[in-house]
């Protein structure tokens, strides 16, 4: 993925046409060469407004009268925040968002069948990121004691191989004796910016080992930063963002962040070669998590990217390449407690607006929902005129109705992580190979998600050929609910004899007649790093999909479906810790 965390593979043709997030897109433009303008003096920030526009085009109608559409837009995160977010399509019947973890946000539209364009604007605030308190000198001796999240960002992926001996090899020619953070980071975004915007070895990836190789696009130099980085202890994240530095219609664009103790997260521009980038030019729609690395030859969106609910659909459709724009609207000199309190209201707002729509049935708090949107659009005006105070009341007004809607928490209304047995799952099929088990250490995947089982259908050396099984769950009662999201982490590593086409999908169903009838919710899941002089390293992906079209009924059962070529088998899939949280009526 993206989700479909792994790999969908599309024809070489299209991939070498893809935008910035997966393919490569456009090298920056000369308007892009330079850092922002600096700052302005401490007593007072530069309130940046910007405008990020989606056209997202699905050309073929999907094989079921309604279905859902993923996306990502512009998140709520550090010094921006969305002030205003609008969504039209012909064949639109609502839409609401999933919180990927913290930060990220990825809308699910739901749409009746047929072609459309989903067309979506993000209007953002971003204040100055102040740089001018950082510390002067920061040793590499101060990372021996590091939290497990930051931790958990020094580890390999198969998008960063930081353990591999090349890339090791590689790290330490680039860093030489340095013993200095701010010596280390100019160097490797100097490094990173010279590496060439080029695919010199096929089939192409987009991985670090392959862009210190064979050069890369934006996402490999982003990856090679990544791993430069930890592999000298610096925790190192990767944000995927939409630039609005360019006229070029792209998909995403993908820098880096690094951790700076008892500072912050500091960015860095690899593709430009610019350390401590400033976060106006660039808008951020994704924070990586260490589960976020794994497409290996494309991005291919079910976690936080882009794809449907219907595996009909082929991953470029929604046809995510060229399909944003990001534009600079107008920069406002104020006072830093007047930019902060913006940036901070509209972020609540945002996330007020993120719990709220389209999880609140009922005329009046649809009502509601609208009135505050009205309000946000109001400010967006009052902004554009430069009456920020007016905006921030605004704004305020807007998260006072948002936050009046009667609202119970989510609770869990399903889990299981397999560690008391199979549980009332089922599973069957054509050589039918699921089966609980624990991984052992040294093959795929190694380990469960947690504990120490998980079900999977590869634990005797690999998958059957010809294979058409699937995984029944438990019947989940989804009839007291306002809305539902079912998660589940994956471990997908399937086979294709071709590097461009997926031979061996995992996709989900979902029955609401205690598994009489079922219907896809999610596309065709799977890929491989096909390329033997790639080093793989593979890992668990966390999946969300939006169950809210189905609630209400009391005989819900989920079904995990694979199917299986001829050919090579591979490690196969695992699923571990399958949630369902719910808002309750």
């Amino acid at each position: 993925m993206g989700f479909l965390k792994r790999l969908l593979f599309v024809s070489s043709a299209s991939l070498l046409f893809l935008g910035c997030g997966g393919g490569g897109g456009g090298t920056p433009t000369a308007a892009s060469s330079g850092p922002s303008t600096p700052p302005p003096p401490a007593s007072t920030d530069n309130l940046y407004l910007r405008l990020i526009q989606g056209k997202l085009p699905i050309s073929s109608p999907a094989s079921t009268p309604t279905y859902q559409a993923y996306f990502l837009i512009p998140i709520a995160f550090e010094e921006q925040a969305p002030i205003l977010f609008t969504l039209s399509s012909p064949q639109l019947i609502d839409y609401r968002f999933l919180r990927l973890g913290p930060d990220n946000v990825i809308v699910a539209a739901q749409l009746r069948s047929g072609p459309t364009t989903l067309n979506w604007e993000s209007w953002v605030i971003v204040k100055d990121q102040d740089l001018t308190s950082r510390p002067t000198t920061v040793p590499l001796s101060a990372y021996s004691n590091l939290t497990p999240d930051l931790l958990a960002l020094l580890q390999p992926t198969d998008c960063v191989q930081v353990n591999d001996p090349f890339v090791r090899s590689y790290a330490q020619n680039v860093a030489g004796t340095t013993s200095d953070l701010w010596s280390l980071t100019k160097i490797v975004a100097n490094k990173c910016g010279h590496i060439p915007y080029d695919f010199k070895r096929t089939p192409v990836s987009f991985d670090a080992y392959y862009s210190m190789k064979w050069d890369n696009s934006c996402t490999g130099h982003a990856h090679a930063g990544a791993a430069l980085l930890r592999a000298e202890g610096v925790p190192t994240r990767v944000l995927l963002n939409m630039p609005t530095w360019t006229s070029t219609a792209y998909d995403q664009h993908w820098i880096i962040q690094y951790w700076v103790p008892g500072y912050r997260w500091v960015r860095m521009e690899t593709t430009m070669g610019l350390n401590m980038k400033t976060p106006q030019d660039e808008i951020v729609s994704m924070v990586c998590a260490p589960e976020d690395e794994f497409p290996v030859f494309f991005t291919n969106g079910i976690e936080g990217y882009w794809h449907t609910s219907d595996p009909h659909l082929p991953m470029t459709d929604p046809n995510w390449a060229g399909a944003h724009t990001g534009s600079d609207i107008q920069t406002f000199a104020i006072g830093q407690t007047l930019s902060t309190q913006a940036v901070a209201v509209a972020a609540d707002v945002f996330r007020a607006e993120v719990d709220h729509r389209g999880r609140c049935p009922g005329a009046t708090a649809s009502q509601t929902i609208q009135s505050a949107q009205s309000l946000q659009t109001q400010a967006l005006a009052q902004l554009r005129s430069q009456d920020v105070q007016g905006c921030i009341k605004s704004l305020q007004d807007a998260l006072a109705l948002y936050n009046s809607i009667p609202q119970k928490p989510e609770s869990r209304v399903f889990f299981e992580d397999f560690e008391q047995g199979e549980n009332g799952w089922t599973h069957g099929g054509t050589h039918d190979s699921w089966e609980m088990g624990s991984p052992v250490r040294g093959d795929k995947p190694g380990m469960a998600h947690s504990g120490l089982h998980c079900m999977g259908n590869g634990f005797n050396g690999g998958y059957p050929n010809l294979a058409d099984s699937w995984l029944l769950s438990p019947v989940m009662d989804l009839s007291s609910l306002n809305s539902a999201t079912l998660s589940f982490w994956l471990y997908d590593w399937v086979g294709s004899p071709s590097p461009y086409s997926l031979q061996d999908p995992l996709w989900v169903e979902l029955s609401t007649d205690d598994g009489q009838t079922f219907q896809p919710i999610c596309s065709q899941m799977g890929g491989v790093n096909g390329d033997s002089a790639i080093p793989a390293v593979g890992g668990w992906a966390h999946l969300h999909l939006d169950l809210t079209p189905f609630v209400g009924n009391p005989h819900v059962r989920v079904r995990f479906r694979f199917q299986s070529a001829s050919g090579v088998s591979n490690p196969g899939c695992y699923l571990d810790d399958i949630e369902v949280v719910g808002r309750p009526i």
